[in-house]
């Protein structure tokens, strides 16, 4: 590893850089898909009645959590479209403790819900607006494991807004996968080698990053699909499917077909907990090859 302070020999290196983690990985020839985006919070002015045993307060539908903060409220969000930030590459030098400009009106749909949820936010100041970059990665999951491009080079990346809350079991599991040469658990669905390297395209990134902020206070439907950076490659019969009825899914960028609608019912997944809309489409496609 060369610093500005000298060489350090290592035999294990780990990149728990952040949002810098994907220029860190691109010295050693790793791919670490992420890509920052503007996230945001205001501190408002004292309110009656708010003490510090005020429990957190989260409102899915609404996008948003408040939380006390030194007799006011924090008001936070996970908006639906989200800013990205500059590409990975171009993050300003030195940025450590910077802060992005003030954007009210991006803030504006997480203002007019707090509005809605706490009536007395109308009537008080607001103290602070923070804006800063968090890194997302492209499927809302943490980044972690030996990167298949460098042997014993280790990622604990991408880790979606929730890295102080989950740093602990994140930092176990990585100690343990160094330790014994493999994860001790199912890992799988953070594994680093998940990621094809499409997936490091910065214009790639930046497209899908407006829609994975988002999804921490969605419903996490089954099968769901991103909708973002998509279509990014598509088969030479795709025109064929898509002209029988497809619906497509995006799989390692790929567009494939997940079922087909029958004449006259339109191709699109239905989210439910319950029977899907498409199963009986898809039992008709299997009954109709026997």
């Amino acid at each position: 590893v060369r610093t500005d302070a000298g060489d350090i020999e290592a035999e294990i290196v780990v990149n728990c850089a952040g949002q810098w983690g994907k220029q860190i990985g691109a010295m050693a020839g790793v791919n670490v898909p992420l890509h920052s985006a503007e996230h945001f919070y205001v501190v408002s002015e004292t309110i009656d009645g708010v003490h510090p045993d005020l429990p957190i307060l989260r409102d899915p539908d609404g996008y948003t959590y408040f939380k006390e903060e030194v007799g006011g409220l924090v008001i936070g969000g996970f908006e639906p479209e989200a800013k990205p930030w500059v590409s990975p590459d171009a993050i300003p030098y030195p940025f450590e403790f910077q802060l992005l400009e003030e954007d009210w009106e991006h803030f504006e749909i997480l203002m007019n819900s707090a509005l809605l949820r706490i009536p007395a936010l109308e009537t008080t100041g607001i103290k602070k607006f923070y804006n800063g970059p968090e890194s997302f990665t492209p499927d809302n999951q943490f980044i972690l494991g030996e990167a298949p491009e460098c042997r014993n080079f280790f990622v604990g990346a991408g880790f979606n807004s929730v890295g102080i809350a989950t740093a602990g079991g994140a930092g176990r599991a990585l100690a343990e996968w160094i330790v014994e040469g493999a994860p001790t658990t199912d890992l799988t669905g953070v594994d680093i080698r998940r990621f094809a390297p499409f997936n490091g395209n910065n214009r790639w990134l930046h497209d899908r990053v407006a829609e994975v902020l988002g999804i921490h206070y969605e419903i996490p439907w089954p099968n769901r699909e991103m909708t973002t950076a998509r279509p990014f490659r598509r088969s030479p019969v795709h025109h064929l499917l898509d002209a029988a009825g497809a619906n497509f899914g995006s799989r390692m960028g790929w567009e494939r077909a997940n079922f087909f609608a029958p004449p006259g019912a339109e191709p699109v997944i239905d989210y439910t907990w319950d029977k899907p809309n498409w199963l009986g489409w898809s039992a008709a496609e299997q009954q109709s090859t026997r």
